[in-house]
């Protein structure tokens, strides 16, 4: 991995951090940083779901807090985390995380469609 590509966690920890910067404010230059960072948060919300459900939040233990987040505070992205969250979903789950995983999606699919 190049200098210039941040680690897993440090990503992990910007988006974090983007999303209660924009959860924090509604003001024009939110709106504009969202816009601006809105691409770069597509692309990352894609490369963490390219593997199973069971090895993104391996990888990622507070993906679930994040989405939420996103999904409350971003309604420009909805679509984007509706696909994501679509990606997560195991038609046959392989356990308690992916089980419980299924019930946040619904749970959340749910509430965005409202």
């Amino acid at each position: 991995m190049s200098s210039s590509v941040p680690f897993p966690g440090q990503l992990m920890e910007f988006w974090m951090g983007k999303a209660v910067e924009w959860d924090q404010t509604k003001t024009p230059a939110v709106q504009f940083d969202v816009s601006l960072h809105l691409g770069q948060l597509r692309s990352f919300l894609q490369d963490v779901f390219k593997d199973s459900t069971r090895e993104a939040i391996e990888r990622f233990p507070f993906i679930g807090q994040l989405l939420g987040r996103l999904c409350w505070n971003l309604y420009e992205s909805r679509d984007c985390l509706l696909r994501c969250l679509c990606c997560m979903y195991s038609a046959q789950p392989q356990g308690a995380v992916e089980l419980k995983a299924n019930q946040w999606i619904q749970l959340l699919s749910l509430y965005s469609l409202f």
